[in-house]
């Protein structure tokens, strides 16, 4: 065989495979397009994209199947959308940020559109535009897509109903559920920021009223940092973002640390360091992230963060530990587990307490001793982390439930984020809401407390000790 016919014989698989695989696509894209247009099944939708980029050919139809928003009323027939005479805010951020997502041609008109659309979008709220919403910056990416002026108004109107963050005012609780989150997760870098007196609110304002948009550098980014928003279909997917972001820049912590204006700065603009190629690898860390993070704060937050303006007022329902770490529900403690995360349960109680009732996978730490008898607390301490070590399990903290205890327990937590233990959290309520929890199962809810028989006429005494029942 001469050469010629040699490379004709290797080029052959080469193009067979190629051939399959864009067969494979063609039916793939030809699939998602069905779902799109006729079933509108956004869970197929999701399943058939895991571990796929989204086809930019498909993306407004499936951005639009998975808001659930196909296929809706047009909001804006019939309606006059205001356009304001002369320079205005509104309208000089519609015409840079046409210009970032859409072509040199078509910015003009797009700049328009977003004007009379965000007019109409205030004016039905009775809110004048503020560029500090944050309002033209989330409208922008839809610009970059074609879909009608109805359907992107349906689309952005879904973004800012669910996704966006309503509140970012001075001490808003986003930045709270920022920081509970670094936290948990980066307990180290926390407390660096703690101490340089820097907050989520000094840096990652725009990060999350903009779900990026502000800083990355145009639709190239933007888009797919959005398919994997939409695709995971979490309010608060932004904030594991903003995770990721803050702890792979943590080197830049650490060498600015001396001087915390400058690194304000530099942290809120790491984003614009983003580029396409870095968005998979970041995506899928939000997710893990998400992951091993106990679900129950969302509850906790959902309405005081993404809520109404009316509803924004009420306190989140955050246990009396909510700022110094995240609260577990005793409901997740009782199943010992939540997703992947198996929690490694730390009872603080004085002993008699622990003796009196304790759950059995619960390792026993007396927070008293802290105080009262230090080098025996030292060692139970060191007895306890290490067992922990070589669990890989969360660490979770039991106390009471009794105000006058969590002063104690504040110690010995605050130690242990001192110290870097990453994933700690608290049982909300403390072993008063587990044992009513316990009592409401009835029967059933004996298997989960192991139970000393106390002599008659006793009660375990909040000292330690034990107490005469009166």
């Amino acid at each position: 065989m001469d050469s010629e016919a040699a490379a004709e014989g290797a080029a052959a698989p080469a193009a067979t495979a190629a051939g399959e695989q864009l067969d494979d696509t063609a039916e793939w894209l030809k699939e998602i397009r069905e779902l799109c247009e006729v079933s509108m099944d956004a869970e197929a939708i999701r399943r058939k994209l895991k571990g796929r980029a989204m086809p930019p050919s498909l993306r407004g139809v499936i951005w639009q199947v998975v808001m659930r928003v196909r296929s809706k009323p047009d909001a804006l027939a019939g309606q006059e959308l205001p356009v304001a005479e002369g320079d205005t805010p509104l309208k000089q951020d519609c015409v840079a940020l046409a210009a970032r997502y859409c072509e040199a041609g078509a910015a003009a008109e797009a700049a328009l559109e977003m004007e009379g659309i965000l007019g109409f979008y205030g004016r039905s709220r009775g809110v004048e535009y503020d560029p500090s919403l944050g309002w033209a910056e989330l409208l922008a990416p839809f610009m970059a897509i074609p879909l009608s002026k109805g359907d992107r108004y349906n689309c952005f109107y879904v973004l800012m109903s669910k996704y966006a963050v309503k509140n970012m005012g001075e001490g808003a609780p986003c930045f709270e559920v920022f920081r509970l989150l670094l936290m948990y997760h980066d307990p180290e870098l926390c407390n660096l920021l703690d101490s340089l007196k820097i907050g989520p609110q000094d840096f990652a304002a725009t990060w999350i009223r903009s779900m990026f948009s502000h800083w990355c550098a145009g639709p190239e980014v933007v888009l797919p940092l959005w398919d994997a928003y939409f695709l995971a279909e979490d309010q608060f997917f932004v904030f594991f973002l903003s995770l990721v972001m803050l702890i792979n820049g943590r080197d830049y912590v650490m060498q600015l640390a001396e001087s915390p204006e400058t690194l304000a700065k530099g942290l809120e603009s790491l984003p614009s360091q983003l580029g396409a190629d870095d968005i998979t690898d970041m995506c899928e860390l939000a997710e893990h992230f998400s992951l091993v993070t106990p679900q129950s704060f969302r509850a906790d937050y959902s309405t005081s963060v993404f809520g109404a303006v009316s509803r924004r007022a009420t306190a989140p329902a955050v246990d009396m530990f909510g700022t110094l770490c995240l609260s577990v529900p005793v409901e997740t403690i009782l199943r010992h587990s939540e997703g992947a995360i198996k929690f490694f349960l730390i009872d603080t109680r004085p002993l008699a307490q622990y003796d009196a009732a304790h759950l059995s996978y619960a390792w026993h730490l007396d927070a008293t001793l802290m105080m009262d008898q230090p080098a025996i607390f030292r060692d139970e301490l060191a007895r306890v982390e290490d067992a922990l070590a070589s669990s890989m399990q969360h660490p979770c903290f039991l106390h009471t439930g009794e105000d006058e205890d969590a002063g104690q327990l504040g110690m010995v937590v605050s130690q242990f984020l001192q110290k870097h233990h990453r994933y700690v959290s608290v049982v909300k309520g403390g072993f008063a809401a587990l044992e009513r929890r316990v009592a409401a199962y009835g029967d059933g809810g004996s298997k989960y407390l192991v139970r000393q028989q106390l002599p008659q006429g006793l009660l375990p005494g909040r000292g330690g000790g034990f107490a005469a029942l009166e």
